[in-house]
């Protein structure tokens, strides 16, 4: 508070790879570190990109001219068994000052000093230490990769959670409509679930109901805060009612852009095991639609294949998204409540039909519901979207049905809406798609 913000140009905490990896016998101190590690995260998001803000996570020092300092000769052999290097002086002060005079930009948290860390990061079956657990604990469990460092509180029947959309959030990037980084609606689905699933931590989020876009979120321009409230239905104790809300440019006044009705339950519904006869037909790799007909980028390219293209039905085999791909900074083992690439999949799937059978491209408005028979998502899966042939143009209505190699269900969506226009067909680029040429497959 005694800091003139409006000078500052850097900020540096030294930390340690204890904080963001733990060490054992060193929890108290690994702790420190990675709340040290969490405040710098908070502190950047509230100072903005003309602030570069670093936490400094140092692996272990080894002895200079002054002695040999904490690590004695039997820790030092240790180090050597785990493959942790220790850090020269001289090295250490020439690491020191190239970050400090580095650009703003750049993640918060830098690993200074050699070690398997990588492997440490990307190890999927690795236990995970203390740290990690408590911070686990205190972000309200595995679900939850969209709120990293986000702040919730609840009172009563009220919550409310504080979405930061920086640079960190890099699908933002791959999601452009006219040059303009936008907040895909299925992004905004999964903060609703998310933020419940905060602030109701108690019960599963098994369902979201009656979602609905009201007002398109451009997301161009870093720090952007957006406010989540949710609100327990007076009716049911089970529905929590959600809005997305956003700040004017221009005073205090919250904008709202989505709203929908989150479900929760003590368990998930089981799966139920659907016979589905296999197709016969040509599948057509889901590259040529991302050539031709989706704006989409790579995070967002979820379609592998595309078979059965007819007016009534349509088949794609998908591939779930990583959270860790697309939020910088999320642990490897986070997992969506409904993967958002997964849910765009669908939207996606509505442009694909829409151009093979109205020469017109498609975006989305609502979803009835969608809910959800498996907690995390194989790596790839079938779907089909089967539009509803009493919706008149410009709406499009289907249901999708998500489901594994076994048959079981792993999520349906019911009532999805989209509206196209050959005017949005600018997204798709200027080339006629092969599938406008032929008229589906």
């Amino acid at each position: 508070k005694h800091v003139v913000t409006s000078n500052l140009k850097s900020f540096l905490v030294l930390s340690s790879v204890a904080g963001r990896f733990g060490n054992a016998g060193q929890t108290d101190y690994a702790t420190a570190n990675e709340l040290l590690n969490r405040l710098c995260v908070q502190l950047k998001q509230e100072l903005g990109a003309g602030v570069g803000v670093h936490a400094l996570c140092w692996g272990p020092w080894g002895g200079s001219s002054f002695g040999q300092g904490m690590v004695s000769p039997a820790v030092v052999e240790r180090f050597e068994a785990m493959g942790v290097d220790l850090v020269e002086p001289e090295a250490g002060r020439s690491a020191f000052a190239a970050e400090a005079l580095r650009p703003q930009r750049g993640p918060v948290e830098i690993v200074l000093g050699q070690g398997p860390w990588e492997e440490k990061e990307s190890a999927p079956g690795q236990a995970r230490s203390a740290v990690e657990e408590q911070m686990i604990k205190l972000a309200g469990g595995l679900e939850g990769p969209l709120l990293i460092a986000s702040q919730a509180n609840r009172e009563g029947s009220d919550g409310r959670v504080q979405l930061h959309l920086d640079d960190r959030h890099r699908y933002l990037a791959h999601h452009q409509i006219d040059g303009r980084s936008v907040l895909p609606a299925a992004v905004a689905l999964e903060a609703i679930a998310e933020s419940v699933a905060r602030l109701w931590p108690d019960a599963l989020v098994t369902r979201v109901e009656k979602f609905q876009l009201l007002k398109g979120l451009a997301a161009d321009s870093f720090p952007q805060i957006l406010e989540i409230e949710g609100r327990a239905c007076r009716s049911n104790a089970r529905a929590i009612d959600v809005r997305i809300l956003s700040k004017a440019s221009h005073g205090t006044t919250l904008r709202p852009h989505y709203r929908a009705r989150v479900i929760l339950d003590n368990a998930l519904s089981s799966a139920q095991k659907v016979d589905r006869l296999p197709l016969s037909v040509m599948e057509i790799d889901g590259g040529q639609f991302y050539r031709e007909d989706l704006f989409h980028g790579p995070l967002f390219q979820v379609i592998q294949s595309v078979s059965c293209l007819s007016p009534d039905r349509l088949r794609a085999r998908f591939e779930r998204s990583m959270p860790e791909r697309w939020v910088e900074g999320v642990p490897v083992d986070q997992r969506w409540i409904f993967d958002p690439g997964s849910t765009d999949g669908i939207a996606q799937l509505a442009i694909i039909w829409a151009r093979a059978f109205r020469n017109e491209v498609a975006l989305p408005s609502g979803i009835q519901s969608i809910e959800r028979f498996s907690e995390k998502l194989p790596e790839q899966f079938d779907v089909e979207f089967v539009p509803d042939s009493t919706a008149g143009h410009p709406l499009i209505r289907a249901d999708a049905w998500a489901w594994d190699e076994a048959g079981r269900d792993l999520f349906v969506v019911r009532g999805f809406e989209a509206v196209s226009s050959a005017d949005l067909n600018r997204l798709a680029g200027q080339r006629e798609s092969l599938l406008v040429r032929g008229q589906g497959g």
